[in-house]
């Protein structure tokens, strides 16, 4: 073998390796944004369970509809000067604002947050469009991506009842 020879297979070798590296790069990069997804997913999932958050998603359920008749309630709204203790649905909007943020970026995978926000966050969406129009009437869109990902959320639930998931059925316990 001459040494045009040695070296032309050298080169090939070293491409070779060099594609096999690459490739492992591209496999370990995804299985970093997976991991990096369900971290964010679990993270999001166990703030919407704190007390805080539970809270300001009962407020919205139940007081909010006859706070927002009470022109002070709305006129702090309009201004700005939101005391967070009163305004709880603030709160809400915040937490899906943050959402569909991490979603419209990527760093949610679609289908799983979907799955799971798709009936709350459209309905909060609907609590929370009447608190949207005066936050946006003194600034730039607050909780555009809210207002995106309760869209999408709404199209999923729409979707999830024309096509409901069917399970098979349970096995009888007690047939043998």
């Amino acid at each position: 073998m001459t040494w045009e020879q040695i070296g032309a297979l050298a080169s090939v070798l070293t491409t070779l390796i060099i594609g096999v590296t690459a490739g492992a790069a591209l496999i370990q990069l995804r299985h970093m944004r997976t991991a990096n997804q369900i971290t964010a997913s679990t993270t999001l999932l166990a703030e919407a369970e704190t007390p805080e958050m539970r809270k300001a998603f009962s407020f919205c359920a139940i007081e909010l509809g006859e706070r927002m008749k009470d022109p002070a309630f709305i006129e702090a709204l309009k201004t700005g000067k939101i005391d967070r203790d009163v305004h709880l649905e603030i709160m809400v909007g915040n937490y899906w604002e943050k959402v569909g943020v991490l979603l419209r970026k990527g760093l949610l995978d679609r289908d799983i947050c979907l799955d799971w926000s798709s009936p709350n966050c459209a309905h909060n969406w609907r609590q929370l469009e009447e608190v949207a129009k005066p936050l946006r009437g003194r600034s730039a869109p607050i909780w555009r991506d809210f207002e995106y990902i309760a869209n999408l959320s709404e199209a999923r639930a729409q979707e999830m009842e024309k096509h409901p998931l069917r399970l098979p059925p349970r096995p009888d316990p007690h047939q043998s």
